[in-house]
C-alpha cells in the first residue's frame, strides 16, 4: 500500500549543524515511500554577521 503523497515543513536549526541531518536523510528515503521531496535552504543575516551562512 503506497501511502506517500506531498507534505510541507518549516524547520529551523540553532545552532546550526546536525539537526540538518534529519532533512539531508529525509530527502533521501521519503521518495522510497512515495513521497515528492524538494528541500530549500537558506540563511539570515548581513554578510559578517553571526547569523550568515
Amino acid at each position: 500500500m503506497n501511502l506517500g503523497g506531498r507534505a510541507l515543513m518549516g524547520l529551523l536549526f540553532f545552532p546550526r549543524g546536525g539537526s540538518s541531518q534529519v532533512v539531508r536523510y529525509l530527502a533521501r528515503f521519503l521518495p522510497d515511500a512515495g513521497w515528492d521531496v524538494r528541500v530549500a535552504a537558506g540563511s539570515l543575516g548581513a554578510e559578517g554577521e553571526p547569523t550568515h551562512a
